[in-house]
């Protein structure tokens, strides 16, 4: 599915690698690495409000952000999670509409640990495993790193729990982020089509506010599975002129 035409690739490639470097770089400056803090820095930066900001090609263009917790207890007491966060950007003007699914992980020196029963965790959903993408970014040289879970999971070795591996040759951000928002990488989804996960997303949301349009909360949920721990929705709309924009 080709990108939108209403939307400028590149302001938004731009605002995102600017405010993901942002975040990145404020975990660097801070202690302790740890992925949980990296998630909250980055879902900071891309949740900021911004509906003034102007990405559109022929007509104004603004976006707004949602974040949802996502919760369901495993049958031990324990969240059983696929990934530590998921991001769908969709554009209510077409059939756009894309997801992905990150693991976040911290790698010293481009080595990371690859635990078996994280990627088996994604796997058990076929929607999810085809969205979900492991995210490195190394503490000592500020990399940013990504492999889909996919592919990791096919290079697992036999019989191993864990799997240390040099993320070095891994795809970077920015041309992860140009073959993604090009849909060159990682499963589509079409609104109201029945290959996407944003119902099923959508049915995990704690105490979602009456009045919004989060899709099919009915979606069947499978047991002691949690999709990802937040979702943020990117929602992109076309802006009347007297609403005002300016350009990010």
């Amino acid at each position: 599915m080709a990108f939108p035409e209403i939307l400028d690739f590149d302001r938004i490639a731009c605002q995102a690698l600017r405010e993901i470097g942002t975040a990145v770089g404020g975990w660097l400056r801070g202690q302790p690495h740890e992925e949980v803090a990296l998630m909250n820095r980055i879902t900071e930066q891309l949740s900021r409000d911004r509906r003034n900001c102007d990405v559109g090609v022929r007509v104004p263009v603004a976006m707004e952000s949602k974040v949802y917790e996502l919760h369901r207890k495993g049958s031990e007491g324990q969240d059983q999670y696929g990934a530590d966060f998921a991001i769908t950007m969709s554009v209510p003007e077409s059939d756009w509409i894309k997801t992905a699914l990150f693991q976040m992980k911290r790698s010293s020196n481009t080595s990371i640990v690859v635990e078996k029963h994280q990627i088996d965790e994604a796997a058990k959903d076929n929607g999810i495993f085809g969205r979900t993408f492991v995210f490195a970014v190394d503490e000592q040289r500020g990399l940013m790193r990504l492999k889909s879970a996919c592919e990791i999971q096919a290079d697992f070795p036999a019989n191993q729990k864990t799997h240390t591996v040099d993320c070095s040759h891994w795809h970077g951000l920015v041309y992860w982020l140009h073959q993604w928002l090009g849909c060159a990488i990682g499963a589509e989804s079409t609104c109201d089509g029945p290959e996407g996960v944003e119902d099923l997303l959508a049915s995990y949301v704690i105490e979602p506010t009456p009045s919004e349009n989060l899709g099919a909360l009915g979606a069947e949920q499978r047991e002691d599975f949690l999709p990802a721990r937040l979702w943020m929705k990117l929602l992109f709309q076309s802006i009347s002129a007297d609403e005002g924009s300016k350009s990010i």
